[in-house]
Order: structure tokens, then sequence, then C-alpha cells
């Protein structure tokens, strides 16, 4: 919540327990009554942006899901989101899939590129059972052995692009006259990390993928 210069309350993302009628009341002592109110929603996949979104209603609304509102289970603030009603047409990211895959991480061009293609391949293929369609946003955090020798890494743009090779089960295929490829030109946002396994944790990635249609990036 926030007044209309961006100060005002901070509510966390996560919390041990909601933010409650009651609770808002009490925050909220010594605000004058036209104070605006607006809901702070996050905007980017790691939380670098937000979005402030002004109420247009609360307590009640005209959308299926908050009809009996206020009843004593879920108090709703209903809020616009920006450039949706001025007909921009943008769409919401869809969720397509978590994908954990076990294995030992490999670089693009090295000979462990293969087996780790492989290990991606068949566990998008058990998360995933239709591919998404139009732009993409993924997220690949790797877990890699610790160094065994003086020198030894895994440079993440190489892990990076070795995996992405692999998500055709999940991008879909690239529509060309060439060979067969994964649509990774569809990918319009990626974020990747990187962290050496801790005690006997195994090895291997967790990789997130949104979706959502063309033209809306």
């Amino acid at each position: 919540m926030t007044d209309g210069d961006g100060s005002g309350v901070e509510v966390p993302g996560t919390q041990a327990a909601p933010f409650t009628v009651g609770r808002l009341r009490a925050e909220l002592v010594g605000w004058p009554d036209e104070t605006p109110v607006a809901v702070l929603a996050q905007r980017s996949f790691d939380g670098s942006s937000w979005a402030s979104l002004d109420v247009i209603a609360a307590g009640s609304g005209s959308i299926d899901s908050l009809d009996g509102a206020g009843s004593g289970s879920v108090f709703p603030l209903v809020a616009a989101l920006p450039g949706v009603e001025a007909g921009d047409g943008r769409a919401p990211w869809r969720h397509v899939a978590t994908v954990h895959v076990l294995g030992t991480p490999a670089s693009y061009s090295t000979a462990a590129e293969k087996p780790w293609r492989e290990a991606v391949r068949n566990a998008v293929a058990g998360a995933v059972s239709t591919p998404g369609s139009g732009a993409f946003a993924v997220r690949l955090d790797f877990r890699t052995a610790r160094p065994q020798r003086r020198g030894e890494s895994w440079d993440l743009d190489n892990l990076a692009k070795c995996t992405i090779d692999a998500l055709e089960g999940a991008l879909g295929a690239r529509t060309w006259k060439g060979p067969r490829q994964v649509a990774d030109h569809l990918v319009v946002h990626l974020q990747a990390t990187k962290r050496e396994v801790v005690g006997d944790e195994s090895t291997g990635a967790t990789i997130e993928v949104w979706s959502r249609e063309s033209g809306d990036s």
C-alpha cells in the first residue's frame, strides 16, 4: 500500500500471516481521508521492478470471483493494471513449467554437453505436456559440483546456452528451412544463476519457463 507520492506502508511479498483489515485500519490511523490507495505489484521476475496499481474498488467487485466478498473470508482490493484498460492488448505472463534436472550441468561445446542436454530433455518431457507459444521468459538456476582441480570452473553463459538448446519441449521448434532447432529466438527475458552444491545436495538445475503471446514482450 502506498500514498500518492510513493511513500507509505511497506508490505513484503511474503509474510508469516495475512495482512488483515484490522492491521490495515491500524496502519491508516492519521492518514487524511482523501489519500489515494494503491497496490504495489511485482513486474519483473527478480523483484527489481514494481508497478503502482490504482485501486478502483474495495470489498466488492463486478467479476465473478469477487461475488460475496467481504463476508469474512477475504476482503479484496480491486486494482487497475496500467495499459490493459488503455487497450494496448498486453497479456499477462503464463507459467509454462518448473523443471527440475538432475545431473552435471555442462558448458556448450564440451564433452559433457550431450548427456546434460539429454537430462534436460527428459526432465522437460516429464514436466511439459505441450510447448508454450509466443514470447518466452526463462530462469535457470544451476547447481554445479565443487571444483576438483585448480582452475576448474563453469562459465554461466555457456551453461545457459547448452541448456536452452535442449528446451524444445517447452519452447517448441524453430520454423525455418534449416535443420531442426529449438525456438530459442523467442526467448525475450533470460535470468541465470550458478552456485556450488552444499553438503550432500545433488548437482543439476531448476528451470522456470513463462510465455505470453507474441508482441507483448
